[in-house]
C-alpha cells in the first residue's frame, strides 16, 4: 500500500509517497498514522517542503472521535477549571485527566490545552 502527500497546488512542490508492506487496514490504524504523521513532520524541513503544507494535511487520517471522559475533561477545562478540579468532578486522578487531555489534543492536532479546546468548540465537538 502506497499513501501519496500533496501540499497545495499553488506551492509548486513535489509529493511525498509513502510505501509499506502493512495492509491498508494496518497502515490506517490510528497508531501507526500517527508514527507516520511524526516522520513526515520531521522529515518536512529537510524536504524544502512548503511551509504552508503541514503534515496532517497531507494524510488521510480519518476524524479521530474524541472519547466521552475526553471531552467531558474539555468542556470542565473549557470551563476555566484546573486539573485538580477536573479530577474531582470526574472522580478520576489528575495523571488520568492528564491523559485524556493530552489525547484529545493529539486527537484535535492541537499543541496547547487552549488550543485543543478553541478547536473543539469550532468543530462542535465539545459545546461553548
Amino acid at each position: 500500500m502506497c499513501l501519496t502527500a500533496r501540499p497545495t497546488p499553488s506551492s509548486g512542490a513535489n509529493t511525498i509517497t509513502y510505501c509499506s508492506k502493512l495492509e491498508p487496514s494496518e497502515v490506517m490504524d490510528t497508531e501507526n498514522l500517527h508514527r507516520i504523521e511524526t516522520a513526515i513532520r520531521l522529515l518536512l524541513p529537510w524536504l524544502d517542503w512548503p511551509e504552508s503544507a503541514s503534515a496532517t494535511d497531507l494524510l488521510p487520517i480519518r476524524r479521530r472521535e474524541l472519547s466521552v471522559r475526553e471531552a467531558q475533561a474539555l468542556r470542565l477545562l473549557a470551563g476555566g477549571m484546573m486539573n485538580a478540579r477536573i479530577a474531582d468532578a470526574m472522580g478520576i486522578s489528575e495523571a488520568m485527566v492528564t491523559k485524556h487531555l493530552r489525547s484529545a489534543r493529539w486527537k484535535l492536532n492541537a499543541k496547547t490545552r487552549e488550543e485543543a479546546v478553541a478547536k473543539a468548540v469550532r468543530a462542535a465537538r465539545i459545546g461553548p
